[in-house]
């Protein structure tokens, strides 16, 4: 049987380096990862959310121990102009989506510029077989437009190009 895990909170609880990390994390018996990546600052803990360029020279050396990375929280202010990046990525890994969330402080014109952004990056995600999933939080759940949570408001926004990962937690 394989195992899969999200990495923000095994990375942000664990001691160690990163690397120590994911080592650990195989040995326990997990084989599928889903890590945090940023195209630009990092915005969180350095040890959970990785540059993008640290991960492009670490891939093989992940794939080694025995971790496949099957999707990415994406931290990018413009995924439009992170795509030759976000491409790269996708090609090394062989991973098949790529994951995002609902802007915080949601207003309709955030949601719909935002949307905007996700279906452009979508269509072109798509050219290299790769899927742009919406993560929820609590705050978009919370958080009401048009009857409806911000979430399931941008969802809708993005008219199907955009995909849902629920964390039902």
């Amino acid at each position: 049987m394989k195992f899969g895990v999200q990495l923000y909170g095994p990375l942000n609880n664990m001691q160690g380096e990163v690397l120590e990390k994911l080592s650990a994390l195989a040995k326990a018996g997990i084989t599928d990862i889903e890590p945090c990546m940023t195209t630009g600052p990092i915005l969180g803990p350095e040890d959970v959310i990785w540059p993008a360029d640290w991960l492009l020279a670490r891939v093989e050396e992940i794939r080694d121990m025995g971790l496949r990375i099957v999707s990415i929280h994406v931290f990018a202010e413009n995924l439009v102009q992170s795509m030759d990046k976000l491409k790269a990525i996708a090609e090394k890994t062989g991973l098949k989506q790529f994951v995002v969330k609902t802007p915080e402080n949601s207003t309709e014109s955030i949601l719909q510029q935002t949307a905007l952004n996700y279906m452009k990056a979508a269509d072109m995600l798509e050219t290299f077989d790769v899927r742009l999933l919406l993560h929820n939080e609590a705050g978009d759940i919370q958080t009401k437009i048009a009857g409806k949570t911000a979430y399931e408001h941008l969802l809708d926004l993005c008219m199907g190009k955009v995909g849902a990962q629920v964390d039902v937690g």
